[in-house]
């Protein structure tokens, strides 16, 4: 058996189908709960004093040709400091 792939997305504000970052590694990912804060590569796009929150995370386990999968989706809203 192939070792297990991780991967995550993370999505815009809002958004189900605009990524703000998707990432593969042969290693898990520290995990993310629901009021998290997410920092993907290139965000925040208006400056430091934005940042997005996790809304919700879902989690896909599954196998294909022999190699397991954990997927982890990361939905978000942006919150902006005052």
């Amino acid at each position: 058996m192939e070792p297990t792939r991780y991967t995550l997305t993370v999505f815009e504000p809002g958004s189900s189908r605009s990524q703000a970052g998707f990432y593969e590694s042969s290693a898990p990912f520290a995990a993310i709960s629901v009021g998290d804060a997410v920092h993907p590569a290139g965000w925040p796009k208006e400056g430091p004093s934005s940042y997005l929150r996790a809304t919700q995370v879902h989690h896909y386990l599954g196998e294909s040709a022999g190699q397991v999968r954990h997927h982890v989706t990361v939905y978000t809203e942006e919150v902006v400091l005052r």
